[in-house]
């Protein structure tokens, strides 16, 4: 009788196509046990890539299937799911690209994956009450400077030397490099492309620096930099949730 951590081994390794050290614990059955491991190796490797494109939709549209079955197959091998829920499992598929892509033609598609899983990340983060604007305007103007912004839990943002905006909306290509804020406002997960001092800006928001700090950041960048304008479309968007007074 094989320990279970044996026949856990063998069942892995029969996944993954080396079904040899797994048929002599299958019994019963109209099919051998090498033709019963393939079917249920067949359905985890579906049912991986199936879900891993259900998170980068935009990756498979541009590789093709062919390319992104392959790539998903080396990503199981390389990350195999270590959960009954396969959505965490997709997490480094763009780390993996990284390392797969790099100096191809192909190595936008690693951003891009790191786009849609701040997508992802978006779709799932718990949600939190917009900015009040007129508690932000009671404060007095001496002392907003010294104020931390708070950030809506879906709030993230992905930089790219790369049209990844572009790619993501499959929308004509423009020159790069791309800034993204990616965000949901209600249950509508959003993407707007920044320009550089802005990014700066809301990195720095996101660090939780004060917000004089995060606007010298901006000015380092760009020094025509509009802190009323950002401000308002952080506002609008729902990427503002609230603000505290910095320690």
């Amino acid at each position: 009788m094989p320990s279970l951590p044996d026949l856990q081994r063998a069942f892995a390794r029969a996944i993954d196509g080396d079904a040899g050290g797994a048929t002599g614990f299958v019994h019963g059955g109209a099919l051998d046990a090498a033709a019963r491991l393939g079917i249920y190796a067949n359905n985890v490797r579906g049912t991986f890539r199936a879900a891993l494109a259900l998170s980068y939709p935009a990756v498979l549209r541009i590789g093709g299937e062919p390319w992104f079955a392959g790539a998903a197959r080396e990503f199981r091998r390389a990350s195999p799911s270590r959960s009954g829920d396969l959505h965490p499992s997709a997490a480094g598929f763009a780390a993996f690209l990284d390392g797969e892509l790099a100096g191809t033609e192909l190595i936008a598609l690693a951003d891009l994956a790191r786009l849609e899983w701040a997508c992802e990340e978006a779709a799932v983060a718990v949600d939190a009450p917009a900015l009040d604007l007129g508690a932000l305007a009671a404060i007095p103007e001496a002392e907003q400077a010294a104020l931390a912004l708070t950030l809506h839990p879906s709030f993230r943002l992905v930089a790219s030397p790369h049209p990844v905006v572009d790619l993501w909306l499959d929308a004509p290509r423009t020159a790069g490099p791309h800034h993204a804020l990616v965000h949901r406002a209600g249950l509508e997960v959003r993407v707007r492309r920044l320009d550089a001092g802005t990014y700066a800006f809301a990195t720095a928001l996101l660090q939780g620096r004060r917000l004089d700090e995060s606007l010298d950041a901006a000015l380092g960048v760009d020094a025509a930099f509009d802190l009323g304008a950002t401000l308002s479309m952080l506002a609008q968007t729902g990427a503002l949730s609230g603000f505290e007074r910095a320690t």
